[in-house]
């Protein structure tokens, strides 16, 4: 692992999970989709825990194109 990575070890959270398909210069319109749609009319809302991406098998960071995941931290919205 590179000098400038560093290993974090992440508490038991459920997380929201949201795939993002296409370039990664438009995850913004995903982000957009989740915090006005998606995550409201879950049933579920946003908690105070760390948020990570996980790219798939055919995620290309060359183009960057492909598939990722949005993890978001959840919990219930009632």
């Amino acid at each position: 692992m590179s000098a400038s990575f560093r290993c974090v070890e992440l508490e038991p959270q459920r997380y929201a999970v949201f795939e993002h398909a296409g370039h990664v210069s438009i995850r913004h319109q995903t982000f957009h989709g989740i915090w006005n749609g998606g995550l409201p009319t879950s049933g579920f809302k946003a908690v105070d825990a760390p948020e990570f991406e996980r790219y798939s098998g055919d995620y290309d960071p060359v183009t960057g194109a492909g598939v990722l995941e949005i993890r978001l931290p959840a919990g219930p919205s009632a």
